[in-house]
């Protein structure tokens, strides 16, 4: 275990004992389920048929004082994180009434990731990274901004040890009400999640790569248009990742969401990759979905996806793939 790492959880442990009473008087218990059947042919055209409790979220926060806030995240994938994890771990401390710091493992601010989907946007797929951070907060009525530093499980074949930093910042613009632009950075895109899965050298590169992110959301009426894109800002050189070519992955979502009576929300999707076959996403897709509440709390999300491989050319089948996905979820 890194010493930065260490470190955060002494720390949070130190918290918790010495704040005892405080945390049992103000803490809050919230709960997120969503169970999901699936129903799909990839692109071999072969048939799939599923039905899974895809989240289960348990979040515990508490009011410290009047300066100090306390958070906990418990997650639960069937498939994919069993047994359950602590998904996340933090304090944050109000040093004034815009400026806050955060210390613990959070997901950090690099992409926005906005969505009316039942699925995660192909962005997401690309960028998310759960770290245990410094992070310094900024906030007014128009302008957000964060600076984290972290230790990532990324490293240089070169390198004998994990002792090199990773930061990145986060600043977001609302000139008006109604449109939200964000932009942001981080110096070393292979220690995003999914780029540490892959392979017996996870993480592995020639050098550090940044990754930028440039996001916008406007909402006119019943109607909000978001567009999204997450891209490395040089090569992944071959050899990194065990791949064979250079490689500069990107990621774009240009989404449309309509709100209509009754609490319905429809969302149509276009979106794209490029260089991102060895992380087994597709090249493009076409999603639809509504969704919208049923009965004593519960809501329904249905989605159809319409997925394009990459070309033979680029080590692809160049075959489409699709999915048919219903989603029943509740939140306490």
């Amino acid at each position: 275990m890194k010493l930065f790492h260490s470190t955060t959880t002494i720390s949070l442990l130190s918290l918790s004992l010495l704040s005892g009473n405080a945390l049992a008087k103000d803490i809050e218990v919230s709960a997120l389920i969503e169970v999901e059947a699936v129903n799909g042919e990839n692109y071999a055209s072969e048939k799939t048929t599923d039905i899974t409790v895809a989240t289960v979220e348990i979040g515990l926060d508490a009011a410290i004082n009047e300066q100090l806030s306390g958070h906990v995240l418990f997650l639960y994938e069937e498939d994919a994180t069993d047994p359950p994890v602590i998904d996340e771990a933090s304090f944050s401390m109000q040093l004034n009434p815009q400026l806050s710091l955060t210390a613990g493992k959070v997901y950090l601010p690099f992409g926005q990731f906005e969505t009316g989907l039942v699925s995660d946007p192909l962005t997401l797929q690309l960028a998310e990274a759960g770290e245990s951070v410094f992070q310094l907060d900024f906030n007014n009525e128009a302008m957000s901004a964060s600076i984290y530093m972290f230790n990532g499980d990324a490293v240089k074949f070169s390198d004998t040890d994990d002792n090199t930093l990773s930061y990145g910042f986060n600043i977001g613009f609302s000139p008006y009400k109604q449109l939200d632009i964000n932009l942001g950075y981080i110096s070393n895109l292979a220690d995003t999640d999914a780029l540490q899965a892959l392979g017996t050298t996870a993480g592995a590169t020639d050098d550090h790569v940044a990754g930028m992110s440039l996001s916008a959301s406007m909402t006119s009426g019943n109607i909000k248009v978001i567009i999204e894109h997450i891209a490395a800002m040089d090569d992944f050189i071959a050899g990194d990742f065990d791949i064979t070519a250079d490689m500069s992955p990107s990621a774009s979502n240009i989404e449309l969401n309509l709100s209509l009576e009754g609490d319905m929300t429809l969302a149509l999707a276009y979106q794209q990759t490029s260089d991102s076959l060895f992380m087994e996403l597709p090249e493009s897709a076409i999603l639809a979905a509504v969704s919208m509440p049923l009965v004593g709390g519960v809501n329904m999300g249905v989605e159809y996806a319409s997925m394009s491989d990459y070309g033979t050319g680029d080590g692809g089948t160049g075959d489409d793939a699709k999915q048919l996905t219903l989603q029943l979820s509740t939140e306490f």
